[in-house]
């Protein structure tokens, strides 16, 4: 496990690149990288947990490539340049718990062929765009969260084969629209409160 504090670095704070490599990353302060909070690519495995991610200038948490994998539990993701957490090209992450908050573009972002996320219990609130975005193929499961105060809409599904699974959430005070499917996407929606 990596427990150092506070980390701030010219690229990542911290990053985990390679088949067999793993990384437990807990209880740190992830704070004004010059790009990302975490990176994890290249069939990577990571548990991300109990951190402070703020004011990073891309992602706060960043997961990419075919195999690579984040378990990203209880976590604050604040004031990062772009999303809060950005999965793509067949990254996957499990997204649970976490307080996701005004980023300046979207609190979750998961795009691409084999890109999926199971993203539950999270507070998603007031990010510069998009609450959750699915994009480009990406398969995402939406459970459980409260979705409110984001710029755009709370859960945006854009792009063939993009699917969207949006049950029991909380969506609400969006700027434009609670859920947004659009060229293609599929959404499958059920037993949200939306206001």
């Amino acid at each position: 496990a990596i427990a150092l504090k506070p980390l701030s670095f010219p690229e990542e704070g911290l990053f985990v690149s390679g088949a067999n490599s793993r990384a437990t990353m807990q209880d740190n302060d992830l704070s004004d990288n010059g790009t990302k909070g975490v990176g994890v690519q290249s069939a990577a495995v990571a548990i991300i947990i109990s951190n402070r991610i703020v004011r990073n200038l891309e992602e706060g948490i960043f997961v990419s490539d075919d195999g690579s994998q984040a378990t990203i539990r209880d976590n604050n993701l604040v004031e990062n340049g772009m999303k809060g957490i950005g999965i793509q090209s067949g990254g996957q992450a499990d997204i649970d718990g976490n307080l996701i908050h005004n980023n300046h573009r979207e609190g979750v972002y998961v795009s691409g062929d084999g890109s999926k996320a199971l993203v539950q219990n999270n507070d998603i609130t007031e990010n510069g765009v998009k609450g959750v975005g699915i994009q480009d193929g990406a398969d995402v499961a939406v459970e459980g969260n409260r979705i409110s105060g984001n710029q755009y809409v709370g859960v945006h599904v854009y792009g063939e084969n993009s699917r969207g699974i949006v049950r029991e959430n909380d969506i609400r005070d969006n700027s434009l629209a609670a859920v947004v499917t659009e060229n293609c996407g599929i959404v499958q929606s059920a037993d949200n409160r939306i206001d």
